[in-house]
């Protein structure tokens, strides 16, 4: 499957969602790429955002970043969950 490249803007109708909360949030993408967020959702995921890939992807820095290890509390939680949403937006195609 070939991936369509990142959108380097949304919408601002769409940006308006995170930006409206007043805790940190963040718009992704089936493929697992942080499309928008407020910044607070940037300070609680800098360190994706401190990884030098683009787009900024969940799912390329759980399973890459040597980071993660420390990112993510419950490791394999989080890699049961990455695994279940990648294959939930396969199957939507």
């Amino acid at each position: 499957m070939r991936r369509r490249p990142a959108a380097r803007r949304v919408r601002p109708g769409i940006q308006q969602i995170p930006d409206g909360q007043l805790s940190p949030a963040w718009v992704g993408n089936g493929c697992g790429d942080v499309v928008a967020t407020n910044s607070l959702g940037r300070a609680l995921l800098s360190p994706l955002f401190d990884d030098p890939a683009r787009p900024v992807n969940h799912v390329r820095f759980r399973f890459l970043n040597p980071r993660a290890v420390d990112f993510y509390l419950d490791w394999d939680g989080t890699a049961r969950d990455v695994v279940a949403v990648l294959r939930a937006a396969d199957g939507a195609i």
